[in-house]
């Protein structure tokens, strides 16, 4: 990772917002786990968008397909604390797993 102390001054729209670098990606789970992420009532789904600042879209199981999608978007920083967050919650189901971990 480059260490730059300073960045050049920002030129045109957006001048004077911070330097925020946008960006979306993908990650499934398998579909039996998605209850587990969203949690009841959707309480643990909120508390890892509130936890990382991140956007999170679970989609919908597609026809004939035992996986999820679900998307992110956010910063990097956003996107790679939500993908911690996740994972954290998918490995805490699986067996041998640390279920109630105090995690949410």
């Amino acid at each position: 990772m480059s260490d730059f102390s300073m960045p050049p001054p920002a030129m045109g729209a957006g001048a004077g917002k911070p330097a925020a670098f946008n960006g979306s990606t993908q990650v499934t789970i398998p579909k039996d786990l998605a209850g587990a992420i969203i949690g009841k009532a959707g309480a643990r789904i909120r508390r890892i968008r509130q936890d990382s600042g991140a956007g999170i879209t679970i989609g919908e199981p597609t026809e004939g397909s035992d996986e999820r999608i679900i998307t992110i978007n956010g910063t990097n920083s956003q996107i790679q604390m939500a993908q911690y967050l996740l994972q954290h919650c998918v490995q805490a189901q699986k067996p041998g797993g640390h279920g109630g971990d105090g995690f949410m």
